[in-house]
């Protein structure tokens, strides 16, 4: 039996003890960004997952899950999939030598980093090449909203383009050198600059034997350690802080439109007041606010739960234990659908914090 590494991950979103449904994992794959597949993610523990294959075909998606099932790798269960013993014994062996895809912050994240990754490395390469005072060459980026981007970008720094290159270089040196987990080896081969031409994932799978989904999978993980390294440390490297940075506050981590919401609401408006202001329906403020409890650890969910509905959280947190809508119900019959929700995802973003690598 021969799988692809594309295969073994497909094979890694399902669970020995808990039956999952195709449309769900697919939904979880894709990055559909509603409440019910977010909270899903967390639920699963798919959070490393979420977003990563974008253009997958639901079609192909499904003839992989039939194909493991005539291998003995899942098993159906009413419509839904369970891994095997055998199942999890080939993802054990196979991950001892391989990738495994479990950053957590793949779906914090995943808006802002292609947008990320794009400036950093356009700002690598121009700063290389204007260091060795060279103008003849291809910028990587030909979208004039980048070309513009990076004009303004280094004319805000306030620093001579120089010296900028200097200062710019030595924080590309220790966050490389700083950022757990990351292969440097291989990252560099992204990066171009004066008398280096980056290579492509496929050119770098055949240069180290791996597969190239593989390759993108070790760079997507090395990419996200970066910037949650740079969360917890920008004042060591103000310059590649302030790329990420400034993608944060323009876009953010969700829709401008989400946090717009949860700004008015962060002033002090009600809810209602805020639908009213936006012209939205009740239920698309909610929605906003849900997302921001999902993908900011740091969520005040004291502002809307009470006292007794934290508490309550907290305590099956403690134990470990998944909060569902109608166990919630039955301890608080009068709650409304939106803080029912919003109790369920303290839970599961508390269980995920606390469980992080």
């Amino acid at each position: 039996m021969k799988l692809t590494y594309l295969e073994y991950l497909f094979l890694d979103i399902f669970s020995t003890i808990e039956p999952r449904k195709i449309n769900s994992l697919y939904h979880i794959l894709t990055g559909k960004r509603t409440i019910s597949v977010m909270l899903q993610t967390l639920r699963y523990r798919l959070t490393a997952y979420f977003a990563v294959f974008p253009k997958l075909n639901l079609t192909n998606f499904q003839e992989r899950i039939f194909y493991f099932l005539k291998l003995g790798l899942l098993l159906e269960v009413e419509d839904n999939y369970l891994l095997t013993e055998k199942g999890k014994k080939t993802l054990e062996d196979f991950f001892l030598t391989h990738i495994r895809n479990e950053n957590i912050y793949q779906m914090n994240y995943c808006a802002v980093l292609p947008i990320f990754k794009r400036r950093l490395l356009f700002l690598i390469q121009v700063l290389s090449e204007s260091a060795h005072e060279n103008n003849q060459y291809f910028p990587i980026q030909s979208r004039v909203s980048e070309q513009v981007w990076l004009k303004q970008f280094i004319r805000t720094t306030g620093i001579e383009k120089k010296v900028l290159s200097q200062q710019f270089g030595k924080e590309l040196f220790l966050l490389l050198e700083k950022t757990p987990a990351i292969n440097q080896e291989l990252f560099v081969h992204q990066l171009e600059g004066n008398n280096k031409i980056r290579q492509t994932s496929g050119q770098v799978a055949l240069e180290v034997g791996w597969e190239e989904t593989e390759v993108i999978i070790k760079w997507q993980q090395d990419w996200l350690q970066i910037i949650t390294y740079l969360v917890k440390n920008n004042t060591d490297l103000p310059i590649i802080a302030k790329i990420f940075q400034e993608i944060v506050e323009n876009g953010g981590l969700c829709s401008k439109s989400t946090e717009e919401s949860y700004f008015l609401w962060s002033s002090g408006k009600s809810l209602a007041e805020i639908a009213t202001i936006r012209r939205l329906k009740i239920s698309t403020i909610n929605d906003h606010i849900s997302e921001m409890a999902i993908m900011y650890p740091s969520f005040p969910f004291e502002k809307i739960l009470s006292p007794e509905q934290v508490q309550y959280v907290e305590q099956r947190t403690k134990s470990n234990k998944p909060i569902h809508y109608e166990e919630i119900q039955e301890k608080f019959p009068e709650l409304a659908f939106f803080e029912n929700r919003l109790m369920q995802i303290m839970g599961e973003v508390d269980n995920l914090w606390s469980n992080k690598n």
